[in-house]
């Protein structure tokens, strides 16, 4: 395999997360490296997707989300674009112990990357998400041009 990439338009809603979890499923099976992680990384993605529907669409209909998987052999990586047209999210850049913290890209300050997110207690019912998906995967990175959200998870290799 070389590398790949696969870019799929999907309506936002929760029925098609299967045809995501299908598509990672199908390109992680031709890494070896990372056939231990798999499912760790297709939930990563699937949350990540989940969130789009729920916050940035509120499940409105109508609407459609990108995501754009690539396998890059040269870095050693597994990427995931996920992208929506939808209500912005909005980084806390601060310390607090009930949400997550986002730290400013040198490169570009539109960029944002997760540090850190603080264990949900058992009583919440919601903002499990990030929580998992930072402890699946190596990386994640967000950033809102024209009206676009754009989530990055990377997985190394």
């Amino acid at each position: 395999m070389n590398n790949d990439k696969l870019q799929l338009i999907l309506p936002a809603k929760h029925e098609y997360l299967e045809v995501v979890g299908t598509a990672v499923t199908t390109m992680l099976r031709q890494i070896p490296a990372v056939e231990n992680e798999a499912y760790n990384i297709q939930l990563a993605i699937h949350e990540g997707c989940a969130n789009i529907i729920d916050h940035a669409y509120q499940q409105q209909g109508g609407v459609h989300f990108e995501i754009e998987l690539e396998v890059s052999l040269d870095k050693g990586q597994f990427s995931a674009r996920l992208k929506d047209h939808g209500q912005s999210f909005h980084p806390n850049l601060e310390a607090s112990k009930e949400s997550p913290i986002w730290a400013v890209c040198p490169s570009n300050t539109n960029h944002f990357k997760l540090t850190a997110v603080p264990e949900p207690g058992f009583e919440q019912i919601r903002g499990r998400g990030l929580f998992l998906m930072h402890n699946l995967v190596d990386q994640i990175y967000y950033h809102n041009d024209n009206n676009c959200n754009e989530w990055i998870l990377l997985k190394n290799f």
